[in-house]
This record gives C-alpha cells, structure tokens and sequence, in this order.
C-alpha cells in the first residue's frame, strides 16, 4: 500500500519514501547511512534532513566552588552514675544503697566517717539506722558482656575536721553477680585539703583496660576515708542536692555528641567557554535523474564534499578557590567556686564556785579565883574533973567562898560558805547488748529527756575479729555531733561503724552497721544533762571552835570540913 511502513524491533526497513504525518518511536531508534561514528551528534538543515557531524570540542570545566566552614567537633562523654539513699533493688545482704544513672534532686545528704591510723580504711555512714557509703546499680545494669575500656572520672565533694597528717578519700570499684563473688576492677584515692570544716571539690582519674564480665554482674562503687593521723579525725562526704553532688563519670554506654552545624557551601566557579564547532563539510551535488520509461542506467552518484576541519579544543577554566573554615564555637566559662563559711565562735568558760574561808578559833576563858577558907571556931574551955563538962559549942561554919567569874565564850568561827548541791538524780546510766543482723541495727531508742550529751563505752565482737571503742555525742534539737576513739583491731572490724542520731521528735537512737549477722555488741551509757541541770560542788566552810568555858573553883564547905573531922 501506498501509505504503508513498518517498523520492527525500533529500526526501520521498509515502507514508502515520504511518509505524511507525524511519526513516533517508542524504545531505541537508529539512523544508518554509512556516516556515522562514535562521538557523533544527529543534525538537520533548514529543510529538516538529518546527518550525522562531529562534535565541537567541549568548554572549559567551571571553576570549584570554595569549601563550606567545618561544624564545631560533638564531645563524647561515658554514663554518669550518681549515688542514692534509697535502697537498692533487689536489695542486698549489706543494706547497699542504689546507684543510678539519673541524679537525685532531693535534699542534700552528708556521710560522715570517724579515722585513725589505727582505725584503716572506714566507710562513711548517714542517719539512724545507719547506711554507708556503699552503692550497687540496679539488678540487669549495665547488662552487657564488656566493660569498654577508657578514663574513669570520679567528682567528689568532701569536707574534713583536722589538717594534722594527710587524710585521703579511697574510691573502690567492683562487679559482683548470682553466680559468682564479688571482684576489684580497680581503686583510685588522693584529696588535697586546705581548710577545715568546709566542703571541698576533687577529681580523681583512671585509666583502665576494658573488663569482661557477666550480663547479670551489678557495679559497686563505694568511698572510704583514711588518714595517718594517731588521732581520730571527722571526715565528711556529701552526695544528692544540686551544689556539693558527688558522682561518677564511667565508660559505660558512651553516647555520641550531636554533629556540629554544616558549614556554608561555596560559591560555584564560573563555567568555562564552549569550543567552537567544527565547520560542516559542504554536501555533494545530486546525481541527474534517469529518463522514465524504460529503466534508464542510474546515474552516477555524486562525489561526497570533504569533511570540514575540527575546532581547536576551548582552554581549560581555572580551578575555584577553596572556602575559608568555619571558626569554631567558644568554650563556656567555668563556675565561680562558693565561698567557704565562717566558723562558729568558742563559747566561754564558766567561772570556778569561791572556796569557804574556815571560822576563827575562840579564845580561852579566864580561869575564876579562888575562895577564902572560913575562919576556924575557937575550942570551948575544959570542964572540971568529976563530971564530964558538956562540950563546947561547935565553931560556925566559914562562909563558903566566892565562886570564880565564868570565863567568857570564845567567838563562834564564820561559816563557810555551802557548796551548791549535786543532784545524782539528773545523770542516767544505761546498759545494752546485742547479737546483730547483717546491715543496719538499732542498739537502742531512748527519749533524750533534759539530757544534751553520752558518753558510751563499748565492745564488738565476732569469732576472732574484735574492737573496743568509746563514743561522744552532744546534740542540740535535731543536729548531733559525735567523735570516737576506738582499740587496734583484733582480726578486722573495718566494716563495722557507729552512729549517733535524732530521730522523731525526742529519741536519741545509738546504731551500729554490721556486714554480716552474729556480731556481738556490748554498751555502757552514761547520759549528762544541759548546763541547766546542775551546778558545781564547792566544799563546805569549816565550823568555828567553840570558847573555852570559865572553870573558877568554889570556896570548900564547912559542912564537909565537919563531915570530914577536919573541924
């Protein structure tokens, strides 16, 4: 037919020469006239006949565009692990409290601990019953197989009661599991105090190798205090609350940063100038036509015009400068350190009671005079012989002589002054025992009453481990203070500590920690009131002597000189 094509598999083959209409090729089309060749672009002239042309050399590459500035490099930290008074869950057989990867924002809480030389290394202690210084994550943390290796960084804050020798805080950490005892990965210490009675703030590093360990193990971290000073020193350790909280920087769980911010992309170069094309090659002339009718011989084909020369290559563009970095972000400047508190002023002594001064003795009295004797009767006259004469008349009796002046009494000597009274009633004693569980336990709770100090003396004791110790603790409301001067240990008492507290309105409850059951306590109490409930004893003044009496003797009596014969 006259309008008849084909097209088969996207190339043409057979049809007629001019084709009305337009024409559509779905999938691949190729031209083959014998002039094609690789590199090659299809172009027509004006009267649409396609043919295929070399290609102009290609322009010159634009210039780069600068490089964006770098973003500010992220800062990678381990899991933050901070202490709690909660207990921690599943609860231990050592009453060990929680630590945990969010912080406490409760009250601010301080562990105390009482060292010596001879006392070693001591965990703090807070509240009654007394928990200590001794923290566990919770069961199924961190839950991983390896603990990656890296800087440990522990931040304290602590605070001490002396400076006299060097007293260290001692951080410990272990793993412990179900299956298998508890482990020391490792243990850092040091402390550099200036001042007393202030808290302080210290960073310990470690460096440590990665440690394998079981899904189930939980992580220990427990602080002690020691020192090398013979006498007891108060150190303090504080945790919880938003200014003095200690906490631990680990390896565990290391997040990434967030990216810094892209910098700018540069600006793009200028592209470069197109080659010139080749100039086309000039077609050949058509060959004549043969007549019609019978078929003529065709003519010759015409010779083809000669390819036109190729356009020089266009230069190259030159390469864009490179973008300046970005500047990097500023670091944020550090806290102002608080300023330490003032110490309280010492309370004055009171003034010793005056002595009695001792009464005068009395002088001696005069002795009195002695009497005159009585004048003796004159002897009647003899009778004559014969008959008796009757006897003379008895002489009268003298008068009795004076009695002698009564000497005068000696002045009774001043009294002295009394001494104040003691009351025995305003002082208690009290005696306690018992056999201890593991963890916390109450010695005992008794109403503070009007007293404001103890002093107790005690004994603690398991199969061949042994101390003795004395405690003194003075409070006042709900604040308490104690110290404690303790005996070398027999065996090891390290895990055992002490405490004094306040609890309810008006109890004073003595504590004691033990790490495990069976230890055996003994305590003598002796209880002292407040500067209210008594006074000093003065010593009594001594009596005056008493006068010495008047002794004048009386004159003698007749009637005894007669009774006597004498007259």
């Amino acid at each position: 037919m006259a309008n008849e094509f084909k097209i088969k598999q996207g190339l043409f083959v057979e049809g007629p020469s001019v084709l009305s209409g337009s024409l559509k090729v779905s999938g691949a089309f190729q031209l083959h006239d014998g002039t094609e060749q690789n590199g090659y672009f299809l172009k027509t002239d004006a009267s649409g006949n396609a043919s295929w042309a070399a290609g102009g050399s290609s322009g010159t590459s634009g210039t780069s565009g600068t490089g964006g500035t770098s973003g500010q490099n992220a800062i990678a930290l381990g899991q933050l692990l901070y202490p709690h008074t909660e207990a921690a869950q599943p609860t231990t057989a050592s009453g060990d409290t929680a630590l945990k990867i969010d912080p406490e924002f409760g009250p601010e809480v301080v562990y105390s601990a009482s060292v010596s030389v001879g006392t070693g290394e001591r965990l703090f202690s807070f509240g009654s019953p007394a928990i200590s210084s001794s923290y566990v994550t919770d069961n199924g943390y961190p839950g991983i197989g390896v603990i990656p290796s890296g800087a440990w960084e522990f931040d304290i804050w602590a605070q001490v009661g002396s400076l006299t020798g060097t007293t260290e805080v001692v951080v410990r950490v272990s793993i412990s599991g179900s299956t298998n005892g508890e482990t020391e990965l490792f243990n850092v210490s040091g402390s550099d105090f200036t001042t007393v009675d202030v808290p302080e703030h210290f960073v310990f590093d470690a460096v440590e190798p990665e440690f394998t360990c079981s899904l189930t193990d939980r992580i220990y971290v427990r602080y002690y205090a020691k020192t090398d000073n013979a006498t007891l020193t108060n150190v303090y350790l504080y945790t919880e609350g938003v200014t003095h909280h200690t906490h631990t920087h680990s390896t565990l769980g290391v997040k990434s940063g967030t990216s810094g911010t892209s910098g700018t992309s540069g600006q793009n170069g200028s592209s470069g100038t197109s080659g010139t094309s080749g100039t086309t090659g000039t077609s050949g002339s058509t060959g004549t036509s043969g007549s019609t009718g019978t078929s003529g011989s065709s003519g010759t084909s015409g010779a083809d015009g000669s390819s036109g020369t190729t356009g020089s290559s266009g230069t190259s563009g030159s390469s864009g400068t490179t973008g300046s970095s970005g500047t990097s972000g500023t670091d944020g400047t550090s806290g102002t350190t608080g300023s330490s508190g003032t110490s309280g002023s010492t309370g004055t002594s009171g003034s010793s009671g005056t002595d009695g001064t001792s009464g005068t003795t009395g002088s001696s009295g005069t002795s009195g005079s002695t009497g005159t004797s009585g004048s003796t009767g004159t002897s009647g006259s003899s009778g004559t012989s014969g008959t008796t004469g009757s006897s003379g008349t008895s002489g009268e009796a003298g008068s009795s002589g004076t009695s002698g002046l009564t000497g005068t009494s000696g002045q009774a000597g001043t009294s002295g002054t009394s001494g104040t009274s003691f009351n025995a009633a305003l002082t208690s004693s009290f005696v306690a025992a018992l056999t201890s569980s593991a963890g916390s336990n109450t010695v005992y709770s008794l109403s503070t009453g009007s007293y404001s100090s103890a002093f107790i003396m005690y004994t603690v004791a398991s199969q061949s481990n042994a101390r003795s110790g004395e405690m003194m603790a003075v409070w006042s409301g709900q604040s308490t203070k104690f110290s404690e001067v303790t005996t070398i240990d027999v065996g090891d008492t390290n895990l055992v500590t002490m405490s004094i507290a306040i609890v309810g309105p008006s109890n004073v409850e003595f504590g004691c920690y033990t790490p495990s059951s069976g230890w055996r306590l003994d305590s003598l109490t002796e209880f002292l009131p407040g500067a209210s409930g008594y006074t000093v004893v003065g010593p009594a003044g001594s009596s005056g002597t008493s006068g010495i009496s008047g002794g004048g003797s009386g004159g003698v009596s007749t009637s005894l000189l007669k009774k006597l014969n004498i007259l």
